[in-house]
């Protein structure tokens, strides 16, 4: 029995807006989830980080999620065990805020790029570009009226009791009452029949590392996934 279908704590496990006070185990989640993904592995060579390189991804992902509290959507399960990063549609221009923590995340990602070593550099800069254009070229303008999901991640510890599938669920649901598509990236085969069963249909895919010599390994297979509302299935 999951913490969810227990009758007498029937709180956890059900989707909740992100507290401030989740943020590091937030961070650790997410860290711990995306550790072993593919495109991860693939910009790092495939190497395990070193401690500098850990704290330097922490301190990245608290930034982020600092970031992130207010601009976006962020669900989480029993305290940060689980986290779902959602870009909902939004109405109207910009907030001089969001603006400006544009801006700071912009320049954060130019400082981590800069002080990566070359190989990173590079299978860096091939993911986004890669990524970008398979977006573009599958999505165009339509995207502005999507929900985005960035991330959804559950601690390798907590794995196996449904958190992914409530937490994407509670996203799904939103995007059928307002009758809108949601996308997402995955950047491992592995999660794709869960995709698929939650509604989510392969649009696109790109390959990293299919022209790096020095990789050395199967190229990364990403896909673009997209889920039509319920509402406008037929």
């Amino acid at each position: 029995m999951t913490r969810s279908e227990s009758n007498t704590h029937t709180h956890f496990g059900v989707p909740r807006c992100m507290q401030l006070g989740e943020i590091w185990t937030v961070a650790t989640t997410s860290d711990d989830a995306f550790e072993s993904d593919p495109m991860a592995l693939y910009i790092n060579d495939n190497k395990k980080k070193s401690l500098s390189e850990k704290i330097t991804s922490r301190i990245s992902t608290l930034f982020y999620y600092c970031m992130w509290y207010k601009n976006k959507s962020i669900f989480t399960i029993d305290g940060g065990i689980a986290v779902v990063v959602a870009t909902l549609v939004q109405n109207g221009p910009k907030s001089v805020t969001q603006i400006i923590q544009d801006k700071l995340a912009k320049w954060f990602r130019f400082i981590l790029h800069s002080t990566a070593n070359a190989v990173v550099q590079r299978r860096s800069k091939e993911c986004k570009e890669k990524v970008s254009k398979m977006i573009g070229g599958n999505l165009g303008d339509q995207v502005k009226g999507m929900i985005y999901i960035e991330l959804l991640a559950t601690s390798p510890r907590q794995q196996g009791h449904g958190f992914g599938t409530a937490l994407l669920d509670k996203l799904t649901t939103i995007a059928d009452q307002q009758a809108q598509s949601a996308w997402l990236v995955s950047s491992n085969v592995a999660n794709k029949t869960f995709y698929n069963a939650h509604g989510f249909e392969t649009v696109g895919t790109v390959l990293l590392g299919d022209e790096s010599p020095d990789w050395g390994k199967e190229p990364v297979i990403v896909d673009l996934m997209v889920r039509k509302p319920m509402s406008r299935k037929l």
